[in-house]
């Protein structure tokens, strides 16, 4: 239970990076990312909701005035779009390389195992174990995001990527002495693992201004189905 509490991010990307056509698989929804609720090693932030465009539930008992300014907001935010599948490929293709480049951010974790063992003087069978993890960051999935060539290949990669984080995570907990000095050491920067967490935060920062570009580009077509119903709504009220 205390691990799930401390579970508040890992490096990974969240369900609603993606829209609803495009989506990627937050395998640790229920925990998060890494340490701590303040040891954030995603990003720091959890990603904003997307703005979703939909026609008012009580369309009906909105005035004439009310749906056409709303009519006129919505065209407006629909000219800033300028969606179209060309940009929405673009916006999608950016994600992508986002999240590959963060991807290799997150495996930079096999470098950090060989510090954290001489650092806190890890031997015997724990020394074996994280050496074991860092063979599967480092040459396993290595091999398996060679694989991921869009964004509908990433979800299975990815899980692979946080079962295998989570486990390693949930093998510190075994020695408490190690876990303890783990979570006070993520947060200081001047450490190996405070290092790892604040490019894990850079690199993700971009992620979320990708998804934000490409929820924004996507958004136009939600617009445009939610204009041509206030446009019929005005038509029936003018008859």
């Amino acid at each position: 239970m205390e691990l799930l509490n401390m579970l508040k991010n890992y490096p990974y990307t969240r369900a609603s990076l993606a829209n609803t056509s495009i989506k990627i698989i937050c395998s640790l929804a229920i925990a998060g990312s890494l340490f701590v609720t303040n040891l954030h090693a995603d990003g720091g932030m959890p990603i904003q909701d997307t703005v979703v465009y939909t026609v008012p539930d009580n369309l009906d008992s909105l005035s004439t005035e009310e749906i056409a300014t709303l009519r006129e907001s919505h065209i407006e935010d629909l000219k800033k779009t300028a969606a179209n599948e060309n940009e929405e490929k673009q916006a999608e293709e950016k994600l992508f390389k986002q999240l590959m480049a963060h991807d290799l951010v997150r495996l930079s974790i096999a470098d950090v195992i060989p510090d954290l063992i001489k650092a806190y003087e890890i031997d015997g069978e724990f020394k074996e174990t994280l050496l074991k993890y860092r063979s599967t960051f480092s040459e396993d999935l290595m091999r398996s995001r060679e694989a991921v060539e869009d964004l509908e290949d990433y979800p299975s990669y990815d899980f692979r990527f946080a079962a295998a984080y989570m486990s390693m995570l949930y093998s510190f907990q075994k020695y408490p002495d190690f876990y303890e000095r783990l979570k006070v050491d993520m947060v200081d920067e001047d450490t190996y693992i405070g290092k790892y967490r604040k490019k894990l935060d850079a690199s993700y920062e971009k992620v979320k201004q990708a998804r934000t570009e490409m929820d924004f580009m996507k958004s136009g077509k939600d617009l445009k189905k939610v204009i041509a119903a206030l446009d019929d709504e005005l038509a029936r009220r003018s008859e």
